[in-house]
């Protein structure tokens, strides 16, 4: 795994196990929220082509095998 978006209206146990583990991977990841927000940047999304949009402007153009879950 290159990267992880973790939305934060997961349980809080969640968000803490799955930070963990990905830190101790060297798995770089954010959090973020489903909310809008009138000062700018993205709100997540169902749909693949803007999930890619903000994967690709957090983490860079994906690789050659990147897939986007």
């Amino acid at each position: 795994m290159d990267a992880a978006i973790l939305d934060v209206s997961a349980d809080d146990e969640t968000l803490v196990s799955a930070s963990i583990i990905l830190e101790g991977a060297d798995v770089p990841f954010v959090f973020a929220s489903r909310a809008k927000s009138s000062r700018g940047g993205y709100s997540m999304s169902g749909d693949s082509a803007a999930l890619r949009e903000i994967a690709d402007a957090l983490f860079g153009p994906p690789g050659i095998s990147s897939t986007l879950h």
